[in-house]
């Protein structure tokens, strides 16, 4: 057998189903030995290499097993940085494994002598945990091990593994390796650690004395499937939950305590529960951008207490009056047990429990009176909120909704109605959909942000994956439109263009493809391609007026 051949042989042994790529010359005999382990294992070939690391990406975070992805050397390479990135900042374990020139060939790389030569270790190193290059056969089954072990222990997240095409093709003893490998770092959380005991006390006593506290979940309550042990706690201490986009799913969208997403994009109950908060809760939080409002919230004077796997985390930021290092579930779970012991020698310390519900109903109320207008519409062109209010009608329970990077994030992680805890929310569908071949994947995208990945309907029909795509089609970059007008006095028409038919585009592509132009058609649309066998593509014609950022509705109101 060759290189490749063991190496498929150790991703099947990890718990790898399957690989995400574009092969290349260099990448043939893994190819080659997935080709031969089938079913076992099978090769999913994308038409874009960029879009092969966010579908490992998405298939980590539905199966809690390392995604894998697969290029070829030089431009393959320089696709992966985007996905890369995403994976890294959101703590998600991928490995991504990259093709090399011959190592003879190595003194020919400066300027491209080597067609395809660069030094891809400096250009992926900064969005990964550890990137090795493989120099001998012999060497993988460590090689891989260790890269395993970095990726899904402490902070998870994305590792690369370098194979020079000489090396991918050597030959190599059919019964190599001898010794056995650690399977069980092939998914994740491994090695889960509890905070220290006296750092969850002082969190307890502190979340006791608090009048109106609040808890904000990011993506690490996912990673380490606490969902149930947020809803504990909420329940306990009558406590809101609110999420950033990560976290979204910590918590059913109907469970009263539940106030939805927090951040430029939000819900307005959410940031009202923040600001009114004394102690807040974070809880596998970065502290990002779009989740704090720029950093302004959580504000100086409310008590932190900030639960994370990482302690650079940790007051990072925000000034922290409790710091608990640790696995998310472990952390809550030590927090719950505490307070329960507290309550019990403090009895009246949660008296307060019908009037914090009553403060959250009134909150909860004033949210759905500000959208119910806009999820009622009738109006032409069609809100984009009406658009979700019949997706809410006809999905279910096991959909998984994936959203572009475009207003549509917000159309979808605002207003669909996640029916019960768990991630039914994230970004590329492909990977999904190979994540859970059962479940429907709707796939909300922008006209401009689906243009960046249109040729994967290919994959997505050759593979027969159940994936909706819903195109909310306001005829250019309206987020850039707005902005522009907004910011410069721009008119914003530099950022509008021609209105591309893509229903008939998906059916070019072999999908069922449905155009929407008025909103009495969009249930009969959406029941079509919801209930037709694959792929299928719902082109709506949507206004480019609405925005789901608050501080842009405002100002553009004004300048009405």
């Amino acid at each position: 057998m060759h290189t490749g051949d063991l190496l498929t042989k150790l991703l099947i042994q990890y718990g790898v189903t399957q690989v995400f790529g574009v092969p290349g010359a260099q990448t043939s005999a893994l190819f080659d030995g997935i080709l031969k382990r089938q079913p076992s294992i099978r090769h999913v070939v994308m038409r874009d290499e960029c879009n092969a690391t966010f579908a490992a990406d998405a298939f980590a975070r539905l199966t809690h097993r390392v995604g894998v992805c697969d290029v070829t050397v030089g431009p393959g390479c320089l696709k992966l940085p985007s996905g890369l990135m995403e994976a890294y900042y959101s703590s998600i374990p991928i490995l991504c494994i990259i093709s090399d020139l011959p190592h003879s060939w190595r003194y020919l790389y400066e300027r491209g002598a080597a067609l395809q030569a660069m030094e891809q270790e400096k250009l992926i190193g900064q969005f990964c945990k550890w990137v090795a290059t493989l120099n001998a056969p012999e060497d993988l089954p460590t090689v891989l091990t260790t890269l395993f072990r970095r990726s899904v222990t402490g902070r998870p997240g994305p590792v690369a593994l370098i194979v020079p095409q000489d090396i991918f093709d050597r030959s190599i003893p059919d019964n190599f390796p001898p010794t056995s490998i650690d399977s069980t770092i092939g998914a994740f959380p491994v090695l889960r650690s509890a905070p220290d005991v006296t750092q969850i006390d002082r969190a307890a006593h502190l979340l006791l004395r608090a009048n109106s506290p609040a808890l904000l979940v990011g993506g690490g309550i996912h990673i380490a499937e606490a969902t149930e042990e947020v809803r504990e706690l909420a329940e306990l201490l009558t406590m809101p939950v609110i999420s950033t986009f990560s976290g979204r799913g910590a918590i059913e969208d109907a469970h009263p305590l539940s106030m939805g997403l927090l951040g430029h994009i939000g819900t307005s109950c959410a940031k009202a529960a923040v600001e009114a908060a004394d102690v807040v809760l974070l809880v596998g939080f970065k502290s990002g951008q779009n989740s704090t409002l720029n950093w302004t919230l959580p504000r100086p004077d409310q008590a932190l207490i900030h639960l994370d796997i990482d302690p650079a985390e940790i007051a990072k930021v925000f000034r922290t009056e409790v710091g608990l290092v640790g696995d998310a579930k472990l952390g809550l779970r030590g927090l719950i047990d505490r307070i329960r012991g507290l309550v019990g020698e403090t009895p009246a310390v949660l008296s307060q429990s019908q009037e914090r519900l009553q403060r959250i109903a009134v909150r909860r109320a004033g949210w759905q009176h500000e959208i119910h207008e806009a999820m009622k519409s009738n109006e032409t062109p069609i809100k984009p909120q009406r658009v979700m209010e019949e997706v809410n009608r006809l999905a279910n329970a096991e959909d998984i909704v994936c959203c572009d990077a475009s207003y549509v994030t917000g159309w979808g992680m605002v207003f669909y109605q996640i029916r019960t805890p768990g991630k039914a929310i994230l970004a590329p569908a492909i990977g999904a959909a190979c994540a859970r071949p059962d479940s429907r994947i709707i796939a909300l995208c922008g006209d401009h942000g689906v243009s960046y990945s249109i040729g994967e309907l290919t994959t997505a029909v050759y593979y027969g994956l159940n994936i909706k795509v819903i195109i909310f089609n306001n005829q250019g970059s309206r987020w850039i439109d707005h902005y522009h007008r907004i910011s410069f006095q721009g008119t914003g028409e530099p950022f509008r263009w021609g209105n591309t038919d893509f229903a008939t585009v998906g059916q070019g592509f072999g999908c069922l493809g449905i155009r929407v132009q008025q909103p009495q058609e969009i249930a009969e649309a959406l029941r079509q391609a919801m209930t037709h066998q694959g792929p299928a593509v719902v082109d709506v014609a949507v206004s480019g007026e609405e925005t789901p950022i608050a501080a842009y509705r405002k100002a553009l109101e004004k300048k009405a």
